[in-house]
């Protein structure tokens, strides 16, 4: 047996646990392989268009199952750029992702809902708006399409499970 801050697991393949509540409240390891995570890395690369020279701009904590599989997978395996953010007041969120000239914008539906309720900037650059974590409403979908002219994509299973779904069409809500 291996054991990690008192989980115990058999095969020495294993390279992550992530820990998850479920639906239990109750942590949960869910033990991850190398190929498991270069896998979802390239299976989310593929699925949402990205390319080697895109930026990201985070504000997500990166231990989070999505910014680990959106960001920092991305960056490590496929040397996808990251810009991160220093706070997430819409003015700055909006100041720097101007001044990182970001292209890809992973993100959780409530940043979405203050930017589009601030109007805050948002650079030319930004062609990809993802948001996971909880469904969007259409309103948020509508009223950020008509003040920036971009579509937000919608992500289920950026938890623990990696990428299940990814909204292609950006008909989200």
């Amino acid at each position: 047996y291996y054991a990690y801050n008192g989980i115990k697991f058999k095969d020495k393949n294993i390279t992550l646990i992530k820990l998850t509540s479920g639906s239990t409240s109750a942590a949960k390891p869910i033990f991850i392989k190398h190929k498991e995570i270069i896998s979802d890395a390239n299976n989310i690369m593929g699925s949402m268009g990205l390319i080697k020279t895109d930026i990201n701009f985070s504000i997500l904590p990166f231990p989070h199952s999505y910014a680990l599989g959106n960001i920092v997978y991305q960056l490590i395996i496929n040397g996808i750029s990251v810009a991160i953010g220093s706070d997430i007041m819409p003015h700055i969120i909006s100041r720097e992702m101007s001044l990182s000239q970001a292209t890809v914008f992973p993100t959780l539906h409530n940043i979405l809902h203050i930017l589009y309720k601030s109007e805050g900037r948002i650079p030319q650059s930004l062609r990809l708006v993802i948001s996971a974590g909880a469904p969007l409403s259409k309103e948020i979908c509508k009223q950020f399409y008509k003040l920036y002219n971009l579509k937000i994509h919608n992500f289920y299973g950026s938890s623990e499970t990696g990428a299940i779904a990814y909204d292609r069409s950006g008909n989200c809500g």
